[in-house]
């Protein structure tokens, strides 16, 4: 009787073993989301997304495609063996950094409420960073576990409202022109949720120590923001690669750097 009873046991754990689960992203598998920059599609992200399924470490399995009015078209499942990759893609790209935030915190909130996500890492490329940043600190439902931010222009932009040499970082980090855009995220500061952060900038080395459409103290602006709240770190990526949109195109450099920080590749 005791011999029936212990395999009678050991059937109902085997059963509840191979139960299936009703949450769709499992517990080890932290889904990362990649945002593109301001005229950016698909492509923006693509090769970087590539790059990590090359690697084995995650594969796209869902694409969220946000109409010019905010409607999220939702396309694929984060139920996959691999660590999940969510692509956002901006049907209307050039809304600005204020509106890619706005649509991005709603992201977050809908895939919290239609899939249950918790946590997510992201990562954002030129005003796709500053979109990750600022929506780090919209107070949704998620908590950013790593962000890889790359060329974000978080304290104004060439040929916009920035020039080269204008902007420049006090020691402590504090830039001498508080412009409209970093002005609203040094006031949301204090809501950021993310554990830890790898800001990555560019820096082509003709003297403007810029990336050509972001400059370096612009990008750098960022740990001002973010003093005291998180692990922060950095890295520049120097000479001709380091142009603003080769950062995100086959980028070696980037590449190795964004495995490493998001997936300890």
């Amino acid at each position: 009787m005791r011999l029936v009873k212990r395999v009678l046991l050991v059937v109902v754990i085997l059963l509840i073993g191979l139960a299936p689960s009703t949450q769709l992203v499992e517990a080890d598998t932290t889904p990362t989301i990649f945002v593109h920059g301001y005229r950016g599609t698909a492509f923006s992200t693509n090769q970087l997304i590539e790059s990590a399924e090359a690697a084995g470490v995650a594969k796209r399995s869902m694409v969220i495609t946000v109409s010019p009015t905010g409607q999220l078209d939702v396309r694929g499942t984060l139920h996959t063996t691999a660590a999940p990759i969510i692509q956002v893609i901006f049907q209307n790209n050039t809304a600005g950094e204020e509106v890619d935030s706005q649509w991005l915190a709603k992201i977050f909130t809908m895939l919290h409420e239609r899939y249950g996500v918790v946590k997510l890492n992201a990562l954002g490329h030129s005003m796709g960073a500053y979109a990750v940043i600022a929506a780090a600190m919209a107070q949704t439902p998620i908590e950013l576990e790593k962000v890889v931010a790359i060329a974000g222009p978080y304290d104004g932009l060439l040929g916009w409202n920035d020039q080269p040499h204008q902007l420049q970082l006090a020691a402590d980090g504090r830039p001498n022109l508080i412009r409209p855009e970093y002005a609203r995220l040094l006031k949301n500061r204090v809501h950021f949720r993310a554990k830890s952060v790898l800001n990555i900038y560019g820096n082509v080395q003709d003297g403007t120590d810029t990336d050509t459409v972001v400059s370096v103290n612009s990008a750098l602006s960022l740990g001002y923001l973010l003093r005291g709240l998180t692990k922060y770190q950095t890295l520049e990526v120097t000479g001709p690669h380091a142009q603003h949109s080769l950062l995100h195109e086959h980028n070696v450099t980037v590449d190795r750097a964004m495995l490493q920080f998001i997936w300890g590749k």
